[in-house]
């Protein structure tokens, strides 16, 4: 009797594990259930995602086919300016006008060039940032004007033991001499950087300060020249400025000393800090101004400042 007993319990038990198993069989089907459920859903969703990337490719080779027709147009008008161009300097060639009459028409018609190819490409404003690799260079020449992005540039080049001396050109006080006769004491722009350079960790004896009074970029590459007339020992001479006058300094500098038969390689170092890159230059106010601008110097530097150099 007592083993039936057991025997009955141990079946009891038996019982309530085949029970215990149904129940998560049965949960395990409705999750089995569930899962199932999910994909389906997944498999629509993927169909769908596929449906929409189909759809944007398709409006992208509409978009592609919209850029190279826009482009045919621009090039055509392009085309039929410079034809007008070409009648212009036919009609007015033969009048009896004086060479500066004829020279200052020349530079209209290849202004309105310029600003008609400018404004319709879109590279223009990334082709005047100017950028060489970071090489070891015997100087770096801070050029003047705007003067955190500047400073900051040359700072992080003596850093990275780019270059051991930097060269900075006095720049033209204009009227603080004006100011100092009156007994107004200001600090000049040539004094700011060099007391910011040195704050930021360059020796002052690594500083040399060229004096001339410059007003332009083109008094600067002068300068520079003479004083490395003299100092043949620097044959690679890293320029610092912003990023969008980059271009037309590396211009003047290599015209200015092949003018003298000097083998100077001229290196560019674009400030990152200037805020400038040339991307979407088009689409405000102040990227199509400094485009423009930069555009007109060096249209003055082709025709007439380079001459004097």
């Amino acid at each position: 009797y007592s083993l039936l007993t057991t025997h009955y319990s141990l079946l009891t038990t038996h019982y309530s594990l085949l029970t215990t198993h149904y129940s998560l069989l049965t949960t395990h089907y409705s999750l089995l259930i569930t899962h199932y459920s999910l994909l389906i859903t997944h498999y629509s969703l993927l169909i769908t995602h596929y449906s929409l990337l189909t759809t944007h490719y398709s409006l992208l080779i509409t978009h592609y086919s919209l850029l190279i027709t826009h482009y045919s147009l621009l090039t055509t008008h392009y085309s039929l300016l410079t034809t007008h161009y070409s009648l212009l300097i036919t009609h007015f060639y033969p009048l009896k006008i004086t060479h500066t009459k004829r020279l200052l028409l020349l530079s209209a018609i290849i202004l309105l060039t310029i600003i008609t190819v400018v404004t319709t490409c879109r590279k223009a404003g990334t082709w005047l940032v100017k950028e060489d690799p970071p090489i070891h260079s015997d100087a770096m020449a801070m050029l003047m004007g705007s003067i955190p992005d500047r400073v900051l540039q040359a700072s992080d080049l003596y850093k990275k033991k780019l270059a051991d001396k930097l060269i900075i050109v006095q720049e033209s006080n204009g009227s603080y001499k004006e100011l100092e006769n009156r007994g107004v004491q200001l600090i000049s722009s040539t004094k700011q950087c060099k007391d910011a350079l040195i704050t930021l960790g360059i020796p002052d004896n690594n500083i040399i300060i060229l004096p001339g009074d410059a007003r332009s970029t083109q008094q600067e590459a002068t300068i520079l020249r003479d004083y490395l007339k003299s100092h043949l020992e620097i044959d690679t001479l890293t320029l610092v400025s912003s990023s969008d006058h980059t271009r037309r300094a590396s211009m003047i500098f290599e015209k200015a000393l092949n003018q003298k038969g000097m083998s100077v390689v001229i290196l560019c170092s674009p400030s990152k800090y200037t805020g400038y890159t040339g991307q979407g230059w088009w689409k405000d106010k102040e990227g199509i101004q400094t485009v423009l601008m930069e555009y007109i110097k060096m249209l003055n530097f082709w025709l007439f400042e380079g001459k004097q150099l």
